[in-house]
């Protein structure tokens, strides 16, 4: 099974795929005022 992690509760915004055993994809963006700009296309850098 896959996990698809967001964290958006500091400045930085992280976007990562997980498969239970290993992180097989991550994006990592800090910037504390633009999190709705920045999380849509970290989740498309990471699912791509």
């Amino acid at each position: 099974m896959l996990l698809l992690a967001l964290d958006t509760a500091t400045p930085a915004v992280t976007v990562a795929l997980h498969d239970g055993t290993d992180v097989i994809a991550s994006s990592s963006q800090v910037d504390a005022r633009r999190h709705g700009e920045l999380l849509l296309p970290a989740v498309d850098r990471v699912l791509a």
